[in-house]
């Protein structure tokens, strides 16, 4: 059955909770600069547009 198992090439592993926490300081500290609120950013939507089709991202809890 492990003769079965196909994995990928590359794989990389993110903290995604720590990573949210980066946007959010960052996207704080650029409305704090231009003096006016941004929108929202959804981090799982962007890495998956900037992975495009090479990328599958799998958000997980542990």
């Amino acid at each position: 059955m492990a003769e079965n198992v196909k994995l990928a090439e590359n794989v990389i592993l993110v903290d995604v909770a720590y990573f949210n926490d980066v946007v959010k300081d960052l996207k704080r500290y650029f409305e704090l600069q231009l003096g006016r609120p941004l929108q929202n950013i959804y981090v799982e939507e962007w890495a998956s547009y900037k992975g495009g089709e090479t990328m599958r991202v799998k958000v997980r809890s542990v």
